[in-house]
């Protein structure tokens, strides 16, 4: 088992960019692997170690394959209470002694029953924000939008003391990277055949933190950067959909008009009359009403 497992990381810990081919022979590792289930023993501590290494090391490239789902039924039967246990706890361990795997963990963690009340939440949530959020590189699509599904567990509590913080700094630090992730801590965004879908993901209200985000996120809003705008677009839509307080509505709405209604923007003074800016403006609210309803 340890051969196999240094081979795994040898290998597939070799490529971090997504590649159809990379995506196919990690399905077929974690087959093996889930057939070797049943001929080892996951109690002996040196199995189960090498067994959770090889696991760790498709998991980025697991996150990208269309039977991810099927993947993460079988990961649910295989790791049951004891295991997960000592899943968990291996993870942890590891992510103490070799933070570069950090990616690879947050996919793992995906992959386990997130439900279970063994489950850190709190954990995840380092993990999410030091690389999705702060990181220095723009994240793996794949792995950001396989972890979104967790954050349905987040509570408002956890939302204003662990997140908004953590937008504040990387906002100021690197917007376009940021913006990026924080689509989806909101939002699961994925774009197939050019048609952008999104699926939410926070359950929580968010009226009493619309004003100060949309303070953080009005200046990507005219970003000279044409993702970067959009990506901030879908964030300011969907923050809009989580409101329930009128007068916050109000607020955002207010501020995505004053931001626009500047008219400061180089791009907009240079490619937008000011009648097919105000008319820019007004499709923006509409849509963020219809949000609303």
């Amino acid at each position: 088992m340890k051969h196999l497992a240094e081979a795994y990381t040898s290998f597939f810990e070799l490529y971090t960019t997504p590649a159809r081919w990379l995506t196919a022979n990690s399905v077929l590792a974690v087959k093996w692997l889930f057939d070797l289930r049943n001929l080892i023993d996951l109690r002996d501590a040196d199995i189960f170690s090498s067994y959770m290494s090889a696991l760790l090391s498709v998991m980025s490239h697991i996150c990208a394959s269309k039977k991810f789902v099927k993947i993460q039924n079988k990961m649910k039967t295989i790791f049951n209470h004891d295991l997960l246990i000592k899943a968990l706890e291996w993870i942890r361990n590891h992510y103490i002694t070799q933070s570069s795997s950090a990616v690879n963990i947050l996919a793992l963690l995906t992959l386990l029953p997130c439900s279970n009340e063994h489950f850190d939440f709190s954990f995840f949530v380092k993990i999410y924000t030091a690389n999705i959020l702060l990181a220095k590189h723009r994240p793996n699509i794949h792995v950001v939008v396989a972890s979104s599904k967790i954050f349905k567990q987040m509570s408002l509590e956890m939302f204003r003391d662990e997140i908004m913080a953590i937008v504040k700094k990387s906002m100021l630090r690197s917007p376009e990277i940021a913006i990026f992730g924080y689509c989806f801590i909101f939002i699961m965004t994925v774009l197939v055949s050019g048609v952008l879908y999104l699926l939410e993901s926070i359950r929580i209200d968010l009226s009493s933190f619309a004003i100060d985000f949309y303070k953080i996120l009005s200046a990507s809003l005219i970003s000279s950067i044409d993702e970067v705008r959009k990506h901030t677009s879908l964030s300011v839509a969907v923050i809009a959909k989580k409101i329930t307080d009128s007068k916050a509505l109000k607020g955002l709405v207010d501020g995505v008009f004053g931001t626009y209604s500047g008219f400061q923007n180089t791009i907009f003074n240079n490619l937008f009359t000011k009648k097919e800016h105000e008319m820019r403006i007004a499709n923006k609210l509409e849509k963020i009403r219809k949000k609303q309803t």
